[in-house]
């Protein structure tokens, strides 16, 4: 999935969130792209941002999941 289809994904899962509770309301867009990128900030935070690849010996190399969820959150802003 392309950062900008999971951004998308991420905005319409807010917006309607009828599923994850009793009440049914939806939020507005803007509010619903705050909330995923709040989502995305702390899925950043939780990410090892180093990963240590054993079959190199004591190479290291950035987590390639840091530049697509950093890449998700750019979608994001582009929506706001």
């Amino acid at each position: 999935m392309t950062a900008k289809e999971k951004a998308i994904e991420l905005v319409e899962r807010f917006k309607d969130l009828r599923n994850y509770s009793s009440y049914a309301y939806s939020l507005c867009n803007a509010t619903a792209t705050q909330c995923a990128i709040i989502a995305v900030d702390e899925i950043l935070k939780s990410i090892q941002t180093v990963v240590l690849a054993q079959c190199y010996g004591s190479a290291q190399f950035e987590n390639p999941d840091i530049a697509y969820w950093q890449e998700v959150k750019t979608e994001l802003n582009k929506i706001l």
